[in-house]
């Protein structure tokens, strides 16, 4: 057959030492691909409520289902060593800032 089932992990390498910048530009392509980068591009909703609309329902499950799978896939494609350095993090966002204080802090300890 001729159809190809995109498989959003195979786009992104495997984070190391030596490929942020490509990484995240793989990243931030692959989930906007995918439809999975609402996470990254709208803001986290407030908890719900009893008083809670249908929208207001709606937006925050799309933004946690974004959010949940976003966040195993990036984690998946980031080397162990590396992992072991970023503290747990609740959103994809903060995942990214958390893996981007590390290559920074790293590159300066380099120069």
């Amino acid at each position: 057959s001729g159809f190809t089932y995109f498989n959003g992990s195979n786009s992104i390498s495997l984070l190391d030492d030596s490929n942020y910048a490509e990484w995240k530009e793989n990243v931030v392509f692959t989930l906007g691909y995918m439809d999975l980068d609402m996470a990254l591009r709208r803001p986290e909703p407030p908890p719900l409520t009893p008083e809670s609309t249908h929208n207001e329902i709606v937006y925050f499950d799309k933004w946690e289902c974004s959010n949940r799978l976003s966040l195993l896939l990036l984690q998946s494609r980031v080397a162990k060593n590396i992992r072991g350095a970023i503290p747990p993090c609740r959103s994809v966002r903060e995942f990214l800032d958390a893996v981007e204080a590390q290559f920074v802090s790293s590159h300066k300890a380099r120069a």
